[in-house]
């Protein structure tokens, strides 16, 4: 009988510690939802309703998640936006192309998403060589 209650008494340790761990975790996730497709990457995710949150000890990586679709994406972490402090994605528009640039997670961190090929391919396609669209999204926190 000792066995087994030792053996409770563990499982429910480590049930509360992985609670707590997730708990913590998740104060930083924020949910938006996207109305147009848009590249991160080289990847096309969808519309749909997403997630983004930091992976745990790696502070410049983002997983981007959706219903289906998914993606996880290494960041340049930057510094806090006095002007405005407000959770968000930041997109470059190009014609009927998005590309996600930036994220501003909650408590003001923000998150810079290098260049990525496709997106240098549609700047070039412009035949005027205009500066891209800025399109942002507001999100919530979780």
């Amino acid at each position: 009988m000792k066995l087994s209650v030792r053996g409770l008494t563990a499982f429910v340790a480590a049930a509360v510690m992985a609670s707590a761990a997730a708990a913590t975790a998740q104060t930083n996730d924020s949910t938006t939802t996207v109305p147009f497709s848009f590249t991160v990457g080289t990847k096309t995710l969808p519309p749909d309703t997403y997630r983004i949150s930091r992976l745990p000890n790696h502070n410049d990586v983002v997983q981007i998640s959706g219903l289906r679709h998914g993606v996880i994406v290494l960041s340049q972490p930057e510094g806090p936006d006095r002007r405005d402090p407000s959770p968000r994605l930041v997109f470059h528009r190009y014609g009927d192309s998005y590309f996600l640039r930036e994220i501003r997670m909650p408590g003001n961190a923000g998150l810079t998403l290098p260049v990525s090929r496709p997106e240098r391919d549609a700047a070039e396609k412009l035949a005027s060589k205009a500066a891209p669209e800025v399109v942002v999204v507001a999100t919530r926190q979780q």
